[in-house]
C-alpha cells in the first residue's frame, strides 16, 4: 500500500524536471502553467495534480487511524484536485477573475494546510509535531520575509510539504 506514495513524488518530479528543462525556474508549481505551450503539456499538468493528490488521498485514508484524519486527507485531496480545474488563473485574460482567483488559492492554501493537519491528527507522534512545526515555521520565515535571497520561494514550500506529506505518511 505505501507503495503508492511513490506515484507522487515520481509524478512530480518528472513534471517539475521537465518544466525546469524547458521552461526554466518559475514562482510556484501552478505557475508553471503559465508557460505550457501545448495541450499535451497542460494535460501533463492535470495529471501531476490527479497523480500526488489520489494516492496522498489513498493512502493517507487507509493508514489514519480516526475518522477525522481521513474526512481531512479527503478534503486537502480535493482542494489540490481544484488546482487542476482551475489553473486558468495563470492566463493573463482571467488573471483579474476573483473567482478564479479564489478557487486557485483555495485549492493551494487549503490542500498544503489541511492535508498538514490531518497528517498531525493522524500520526501525533513526537517526531511528526516536530516535522509539521517545523515546516510551518519555514512558511512562516518564507512568507514574512519574502525570502529575499529566492526569487520562487512559493515554489519550495509547495515542492517541500508534497515531499514532507509523503515522508510523513510513509513512515508512520
Amino acid at each position: 500500500m505505501e507503495n503508492l506514495l511513490l506515484i507522487p513524488i515520481l509524478a512530480m518530479g518528472a513534471y517539475l524536471l521537465y518544466v525546469y528543462k524547458k521552461y526554466g525556474m518559475t514562482k510556484s508549481i501552478s505557475a508553471t502553467f503559465q508557460r505550457l505551450q501545448t495541450q499535451n503539456e497542460k494535460l501533463f499538468f492535470i495529471f501531476t495534480l490527479w497523480a500526488v493528490a489520489f494516492p496522498i488521498m489513498i493512502v493517507g485514508i487507509l493508514k489514519a487511524p480516526n475518522f477525522f484524519s481521513r474526512l481531512l486527507y479527503f478534503i486537502a485531496s480535493g482542494f489540490i484536485l481544484v488546482i487542476s480545474i482551475a489553473p486558468m488563473y495563470w492566463k493573463s485574460e482571467t488573471y483579474n477573475n476573483r473567482r478564479q482567483s479564489f478557487m486557485h488559492f483555495l485549492g493551494s492554501y487549503g490542500g498544503i494546510g489541511v492535508g498538514m493537519i490531518a497528517t498531525l491528527f493522524a500520526f501525533t507522534t513526537f517526531p511528526v509535531i516536530t516535522l509539521i512545526a517545523l515546516y510551518f515555521c519555514f512558511v512562516i520565515v518564507q512568507m514574512v520575509l519574502k525570502w529575499q535571497f529566492v526569487n520562487n520561494y512559493i515554489y519550495w514550500i509547495e515542492v517541500i510539504a508534497i515531499v514532507l506529506s509523503v515522508f510523513l505518511i510513509y513512515v508512520s
